[in-house]
């Protein structure tokens, strides 16, 4: 969660090498193109939650692994052994 869209988009670029990101606002901006622009850029995701309305403004972009570290892999080699 954010107060600004830009705040928020800087605070969830932090998390582009693990996982799919999004920015949670309690309002609808006022410059909503900007915002469209910003985010789908970064491939950050804004939801707008107002009160009991949510509102999706942009999705996320998938997350895709682009490397591998050795934890990764011993928490596949885990789960692996675990389904086995």
């Amino acid at each position: 969660a954010a107060r600004t869209w830009r705040d928020g988009l800087e605070v969830a670029g932090r998390f582009t090498p693990f996982c799919a990101r999004a920015t949670v606002l309690r309002r609808r901006p006022a410059d909503l193109a900007e915002v469209q622009l910003q985010a789908r850029f970064y491939g950050v995701g804004v939801i707008v939650v107002d009160g009991q309305s949510t509102e999706v403004l942009v999705e996320p972009a998938p997350f895709r692994r682009h490397r591998f570290t050795a934890a990764a892999w011993r928490f596949l080699e885990e789960v692996y052994r675990t389904v086995q």
